[in-house]
């Protein structure tokens, strides 16, 4: 699928897709233009596809719920590169990887989400590269980057960012055992979070990140019901009224 621009009608109905592929292998999603506007729609969907390249793509979604890219089960192999994609409505999701998938690359990827409640990034899945992107959330009640019940993943060098309030810039919740090197982490909104680890995020590896909160009531690293997680060659600074650079937190 090269060179397309691909659109929603306006009578078409809700939980469509953009481009469609469900067993299909060493394909190319290229330089395509791609709009939706429906309620849980997403611009591109893998089922059980392999060794596919989605590169140099404008997303943009507009409806309730709605996913950029999205990785659903039994994907492995797949390149996600280059791509631009945006949110424009509550509970979007940028970059949807979700369980069963593994050794996916999500690189130089360039995300904004620009309503509440909305994620850059979801991984949901082990042993995915996620590195150079920039990610940004604009939203209140929103995440940059969220890693849930995943673990072997390799972060590195990406910039995870939010500016709204009550937000979070890398959450990882039931997440272990995942390497985070080299990344820019800032939350700009007051009661915000910029790293959490919690529900038994344990054992994860942190090295020369650069964590900063900007406003106030905002910590840079809360630590909740985790443990053996290794920090090394950190910046992390919550300098604003009522914020902590570190918190720690356990049993609730």
């Amino acid at each position: 699928v090269r060179n397309c621009f691909i659109k929603k009608g306006t009578g078409a109905t809700t939980s469509s897709y953009g481009v469609f592929f469900r067993y299909v292998n060493s394909s190319v999603i290229y330089n395509n233009s791609i709009n939706t506007s429906g309620e849980s729609d997403t611009a591109i969907y893998l089922i059980s596809s392999n060794f596919n390249n989605i590169t140099f793509n404008n997303i943009t979604t507009t409806g309730l719920g709605a996913n950029g890219i999205s990785l659903d089960t039994a994907n492995e192999f797949n390149l996600i590169h280059a791509n631009n994609i945006t949110t424009r409505n509550t509970g979007g999701t940028g970059i949807n990887i979700l369980i069963a998938n593994s050794h996916n690359n999500i690189t130089y990827n360039h995300v904004n989400t620009t309503a509440s409640s909305a994620d850059g990034m979801l991984l949901q899945s082990n042993g995915t590269n996620v590195s150079y992107n920039t990610i940004i959330a604009l939203g209140t009640l929103s995440r940059a980057a969220y890693i849930f019940a995943s673990s072997n993943n390799s972060v590195f060098n990406n910039t995870f960012a939010t500016t709204a309030t009550q937000t979070y810039g890398l959450r990882m919740f039931t997440a272990p055992d995942n390497d985070i090197l080299s990344n820019s982490i800032t939350t700009e909104g007051n009661d915000s979070l910029a790293v959490t680890l919690e529900n038994d995020s344990n054992r994860n590896y942190f090295a020369l990140n650069r964590v900063a909160t900007i406003a106030n009531v905002s910590h840079g690293i809360f630590i909740s019901d985790s443990m053996h997680n290794h920090f090394r060659d950190m910046s992390v600074n919550a300098s604003n009224t009522s914020s902590w650079d570190w918190r720690v937190v356990y049993g609730g």
